[in-house]
């Protein structure tokens, strides 16, 4: 029923983006389900309302949600009453999302599904330029299962519309057994104005540049319940313009622009981790035996003196290196892969093992155990499940971790560095 519910209101909404190109599509349908997650009232303000009335009512409700709850101040979208959008559309649109059944959206899993399928799809259908990448939501699960954030600060520097920051919040509740109480709060009988990270638990940070991605991110935190004030926006990269010069991260995630100075990247984010902090960076597969392999990887150990270019007062060790499919970038076609770091003597290192170890992990290939789809355009959970247990068997001092031909082999860093620093794991596995 889920699924039925998002591409019957997305198909709907496509109809009327394609007949209103005067408005930013890519915020009104958005902006109406965050209305419709922030009160219940959402179904009674409209009930006697003419049609031509509906656009400056939603523009009122979106001031009032903002003068109230400051997390979306200056965010949400207010251009319902614009004469480039038809009022009929938008009152259908907002009965197709009163008809959804109550036993559906009470705990607010739907209408955050719906929000959260709404916006990947925007992104998938807009902005092809090359530097532009849409983040499938499984590799927002695979980085996050593998990383583990528990309480602390969590810090994406190119957060988008905050995918990584809200997987890491659910992963944290899960692990806490808190989900229940978290969607209980989120969708009230009153209106939940003036939501925030419920449980105080940890501190969300980010920085995004393209001024749209950054308010739907900031609705994407609200509606799950999570503070977003330390999220901000500025038209610059962060290697050029850090908005969080002194923060050390405990837990760091990034999907870097493609093409975008790999080897800044990876020293910003070295530079950002707290001792013991863990970060989870999405690369291209170039990475792994290009000129950014040897100044990223050599940061293991004593190798970081044989680096200029990287900090060597910081030790950072590369824990372990995934090779992704082909096919789950599909807005650009990129063959991508997932590098895990350590500060240090971290939670990511693995327990018992010599440090500067490498994990490697072919996950393009068959996943054993695990049925492979005939199109690999996501990661199933299983296929999530197995990557990320196979690595915490890895990381586990009394685990039972055992190489597998052909999907995965931990090596010493010697080794590596007699392969002058080659991490594509298709050579070692």
């Amino acid at each position: 029923m889920k699924e039925l519910i998002q591409e019957t209101l997305w198909r709907k909404a496509s109809r009327i983006r394609k007949d209103n190109d005067g408005v930013d599509a890519m915020l009104w349908g958005p902006g109406l389900v965050f209305l419709k997650c922030m009160s219940h009232a959402f179904d009674r303000m409209f009930l006697e309302l003419k049609i031509d009335e509906i656009g400056g009512v939603l523009d009122e409700a979106m001031e009032v949600i903002e003068r109230i709850n400051p997390t979306v101040q200056q965010i949400l979208p207010r251009e319902y009453a614009s004469p480039d959008i038809r009022p009929d559309q938008l009152a259908l649109f907002i009965k197709m999302l009163g008809d959804i059944p109550k036993e559906y959206y009470r705990t607010g899993e739907i209408l955050q599904g719906v929000f959260g399928y709404f916006v990947r799809n925007y992104l998938s259908a807009g902005d092809k330029r090359q530097e532009s990448i849409c983040t499938p939501e499984c590799i927002d699960k695979l980085v996050v299962a593998m990383v583990g954030p528990m309480k602390g600060k969590i810090f994406d520097p190119c957060c988008g519309v905050a995918g990584m920051l809200v997987e890491s919040h659910a992963f944290l509740l899960r692990n806490l057994h808190l989900a229940n109480t978290s969607l209980k709060n989120l969708v009230k009988e009153t209106d939940p104005m003036g939501l925030t990270n419920p449980m105080g638990l940890s501190v969300f940070y980010g920085q995004e540049s393209k001024l749209t991605n950054f308010r739907l991110c900031r609705m994407n935190l609200a509606i799950h319940g999570i503070d977003g004030t330390q999220v901000g926006w500025n038209n610059e990269s962060c290697l050029d313009k850090d908005l969080h010069p002194n923060l050390k991260a405990d837990y760091l995630f990034c999907v870097p622009p493609l093409n975008s100075r790999y080897s800044e990247w990876m020293r910003y984010i070295v530079s950002h981790l707290a001792p013991g902090g863990v970060a989870g960076v999405i690369l291209s597969k170039d990475s792994l035996s290009g000129s950014l392999s040897t100044p990223a990887a050599a940061v293991n150990g004593d190798d970081a003196l044989e680096n200029p270019g990287v900090n060597t007062r910081v030790s950072v060790n590369v824990n372990c290196i995934v090779t992704l499919p082909d096919q789950l970038f599909q807005s650009t076609g990129m063959s991508a892969c997932l590098w895990l770091l350590g500060r240090g003597k971290g939670r990511i290192s693995g327990a018992g093992k010599q440090d500067g170890d490498i994990l490697f992990i072919d996950a393009a290939s068959n996943i054993p155990g695990v049925p492979r789809k005939l199109r690999r355009e996501e990661l199933s959970n299983a296929e999530i499940d197995e990557i990320a247990g196979t690595f915490r068997r890895w990381q586990a001092q009394n685990g039972d971790y055992k190489d597998v031909k052909g999907f995965c082999k931990s090596l010493e860093w010697k080794t590596i560095k007699g392969n002058r620093f080659n991490l594509t794991p298709e050579r070692y596995v």
